[in-house]
């Protein structure tokens, strides 16, 4: 329904960039969806290491170490 889809595009217009250039994340398969629905990217969170991975293949390898953080800070330890 369209009422379901209203925070996710709200939310690329506040932001004032097409929803393409949105990651969403969740762990819930129909917020994933809704989010899809809208054209952002999307990731299901189930594990931290499918995360990464997915990241990985995405190219945004890069997020997943934060500037400046320790590695248990990034959960390296």
């Amino acid at each position: 329904p369209r009422s379901t889809l209203f925070p996710y595009t709200t939310l690329f217009r506040s932001l004032r960039t097409p929803a393409a250039n949105i990651l969403f994340l969740d762990d819930k398969a129909e917020n994933i969806e809704a989010a899809l629905a809208v054209g952002m990217q999307a990731i299901q969170y189930t594990t931290h290491e499918a995360f990464e991975q997915e990241m990985r293949v995405r190219g945004f390898d890069h997020l997943l170490q934060l500037e400046g953080h320790t590695d248990s800070q990034n959960g390296k330890v």
